[in-house]
């Protein structure tokens, strides 16, 4: 029996529109002369100010960042010396930071503008010294839980040296640890989606045929097993999955629902290849027409992806869009600012980066409205593509398959396929493309379109 399934929904596989600049203006901040900041972590802080961590272990706070002036920035040194921070946010009159050993509190008790106070809030997992044994923090959920991602040894081994690799921890301010998701291979980054369900991003390799953004339901099972080994830590937790090695994550969901499909695959060299930063659009329509959708970071292509999710019988999907590009250095942390400012943090050390530019701050802004809707748009594309007009008439078009304000009318009236391909409503999802056909429509006005299928046997 065959099953033919939407992999990685939509995907737009044209380069950067050269009219990008006209609507989303980039800018970059100057740095603090004579330091070296290869970004890992932006904090918004009260003031307009923006708190950046360092891959080196600084700390700097900029003053004037959402100026008109650049020229005007200020820099402040908050900490030295901590060892590199993937993941920084501010409450209360402190940062909190997640780095290699641990998370810290910081806080400047005598109001100079630097951390004097610095406090563990936990050290609950394990380093060895492997270079890729990242953590990746967010920022607090409403219940006040920091959510780690901890990547393996090495991105492929779970040393015993240093537990709960391949894991999601959910760690309370009061130290309290909550073991949350295993499966995890080599994570580029953390965040919620606004429903504030926690979602990461996966880089392709073991268990990982393509790089992915998945879910982190609690209690479930992101696909890879080599930090399964942990559990045998504590008394009584319950062992989690095992998945078949030579089979489908969407299979194996069938047999054990703890595992969970990605929500969102990106297919690799084309949806970029090295996916970092989640966050979600929460401007109500100041950053352009797409709010509460994701957006996704991407190191190696330099570019940050735009994501729609929805949730159909429990589990996430969505279709994804190359959004912005030209940041020149390979993007990590990406935070929304107070006023509809997007900041990007890069970083191309150790990873190389499409850009030429090794370290990088940069903010993006809105400057022109989209003046033309996509419905215009689509239908422009229709009325322009005769092979494209005779697919519509032939085929029904897929109902309620998505609702932005923007990109649903676009996929809505262009997402058809011929007979062969309407077992695609049944919508499940692989843990990779194996197998592809494509059908690329191509429009003057819209960029390159391609639907991407893949097809499963029994």
């Amino acid at each position: 029996m065959k099953n033919f399934i939407l992999s990685a929904a939509l995907i737009s596989s044209a380069l950067a529109d050269p009219r990008q600049p006209e609507f989303y203006l980039r800018e970059e901040i100057p740095m603090p002369e004579g330091e070296v900041l290869e970004l890992g972590g932006i904090a918004i802080m009260p003031g307009k100010k923006v708190a950046v961590s360092s891959r080196r272990g600084d700390i700097w706070v900029c003053e004037g960042a959402y100026g008109k002036d650049l020229s005007k920035v200020t820099w402040t040194l908050y900490a030295r010396g901590l060892h590199e921070p993937l993941g920084m946010f501010y409450r209360d009159g402190s940062l909190f930071v997640t780095q290699r050993p641990e998370i810290t509190k910081l806080t400047d008790t005598d109001g100079d503008g630097r951390a004097d106070n610095f406090e563990t809030v936990t050290h609950h997992w394990g380093i060895d010294g492997d270079y890729h044994e990242y953590n990746f923090g967010s920022n607090p959920d409403k219940n006040g839980d920091i959510w780690v991602v901890h990547c393996l040894t090495g991105s492929g081994g779970a040393s015993q040296k240093s537990p709960w690799r391949g894991w999601c921890y959910r760690y309370n301010l009061d130290g309290t640890a909550t073991p949350t998701c295993p499966g995890i291979r080599s994570p580029g980054g953390i965040g919620f989606n606004q429903a504030g369900d926690a979602f990461y991003t996966d880089n392709q390799g073991l268990w990982n045929g393509s790089s992915s953004l998945k879910w982190l339901k609690p209690g479930g099972f992101m696909g890879n097993p080599t930090g399964n080994k942990y559990v045998d830590l504590v008394d009584g937790m319950e062992k989690p999955p095992n998945p078949k090695s030579d089979s489908r994550m969407v299979i194996e969901h069938d047999k054990d629902k703890r595992i969970i499909p990605p929500a969102i695959i990106l297919p690799h060299g084309k949806v970029g290849q090295s996916p970092t930063a989640v966050i979600y659009d929460n401007t109500k329509g100041k950053f352009g027409p797409f709010n509460g959708q994701v957006l996704v970071g991407e190191q190696t292509h330099s570019q940050i992806q735009r994501v729609y999710l929805e949730k159909v019988k429990g589990l996430y999907q969505g279709a994804v869009w190359k959004y912005l590009e030209d940041f020149r250095s390979g993007i990590v942390p990406a935070r929304m600012g107070d006023d509809a400012t997007l900041f990007v943090g890069g970083t191309n050390r150790g990873w190389g980066g499409r850009g030429l530019v090794r370290r990088r701050l940069v903010r993006r802004r809105l400057v022109r409205r989209h003046s033309r809707c996509m419905k215009c748009m689509s239908r422009k594309m229709v009325s322009s593509s005769p092979s494209l007009s005779r697919s519509i008439r032939r085929v029904p078009q897929i109902p309620n398959l998505t609702r932005p304000p923007l990109g649903p009318i676009f996929i809505k009236r262009a997402m058809v396929a011929p007979r062969s391909i309407r077992p695609l409503l049944l919508w499940k999802r692989p843990p990779f493309p194996p197998m592809e056909n494509r059908f690329t429509l191509k429009s003057p006005v819209v960029s390159v379109v391609t639907f991407t299928t893949s097809i499963l046997r029994r």
